[in-house]
């Protein structure tokens, strides 16, 4: 996972590496395994504050285009889960 803050909004990239056998993202020699697809996981983060809407894209996933996502927030803690993810996919979070 990795992370990044831009304005009112929080944008997080997520790497499927199952079944890797190294974590390089580039496979130049076409060797890597493909990772097994990851579907309806959950995840949580902590905030202090109120997230308005949560939102994913992706390449491997309903064409690329945005999906809404549906999350609950108690306190600082959001949880929400994700369709899929096979390679990459990019979550933001609106606040």
């Amino acid at each position: 996972m990795v992370g990044k803050d831009i304005e009112n909004k929080q944008v997080i990239h997520l790497i499927n590496f199952t079944n890797a056998v190294n974590l390089n993202w580039r496979d130049a020699d076409g060797t890597q395994a493909f990772p097994k697809t990851v579907e309806n996981f959950k995840l949580d983060f902590t905030t202090a504050k109120t997230v308005k809407k949560i939102w994913m894209a992706s390449p491997d996933f309903n064409c690329g285009a945005a999906t809404e996502i549906s999350f609950s927030q108690s306190g600082n803690k959001i949880s929400f889960s994700l369709p899929q993810l096979q390679y990459w996919d990019m979550v933001v979070v609106e606040y």
